[in-house]
């Protein structure tokens, strides 16, 4: 992820559209965390 910052951009860009706050300076693991929590995310990643 780290090398695709466009893409991790627009993963915070679709949580902060659904209503979950993330910070640039949270660590991987902690997004995932919140990823995990939130099931539509799971099915986005699935289909890429």
């Amino acid at each position: 992820m780290k090398k695709e910052p466009k893409k991790m951009d627009k993963v915070v860009q679709n949580l902060k559209s659904k209503g979950i706050s993330v910070e640039k300076t949270k660590s991987r693991k902690e997004l995932w965390q919140t990823i995990q929590v939130t099931p539509f995310v799971k099915v986005e990643f699935s289909l890429r």
